[in-house]
């Protein structure tokens, strides 16, 4: 199940076809580059999440068009020539603010949804045990007595 469809690419992407090497078939080459995309998302996502994530979140939808857009586009602008774009390179950057976002916990892909989609999303941190701590103070903000708070 991909994030993302060629379709999705095509829209975004102004002239998709002139961006794919002589020879090759455009299809097969954008879904080797969403392939990719969804890769790396997967790998970066699979500490926190089990993955593929389904149903698909539209945040991963995002980060796949934007990821596999960077893979598309960076063929055309390399560093070694001084030829670099920032629109290019936004690409990526937007997608790794989102996947850091979802890593720290910011955005949270099992949260329940606003939509009418019932399906949740599996979390391998869901399990992690809450350990809440207690402090007296005297006025100094010198501690008096601590403690944790169990059964929380």
């Amino acid at each position: 199940m991909a994030y993302v469809v060629y379709d999705d690419i095509d829209n975004e992407i102004t002239a998709l076809t002139d961006f794919v090497p002589a020879g090759k078939d455009a299809t097969a080459w954008v879904n080797s580059k969403i392939a990719s995309a969804e890769l790396e998302i997967n790998a970066k996502l699979s500490s926190r999440y089990a993955t593929p994530v389904s149903p698909t979140p539209d945040v991963l939808k995002t980060c796949s068009l934007n990821l596999t857009c960077y893979y598309i586009l960076r063929q055309n602008y390399t560093q070694e020539d001084g030829n670099t774009s920032d629109w290019v390179n936004e690409y990526r950057k937007t997608c790794d603010e989102l996947l850091k976002s979802i890593m720290t916990g910011e955005i949270d892909l099992s949260a329940p949804s606003t939509s009418d989609n019932t399906d949740s999303i599996p979390s391998s941190t869901l399990d992690v045990a809450r350990v809440l701590t207690n402090g007296t103070y005297d006025t100094s903000g010198n501690v008096l007595s601590s403690g944790t708070m169990d059964g929380f």
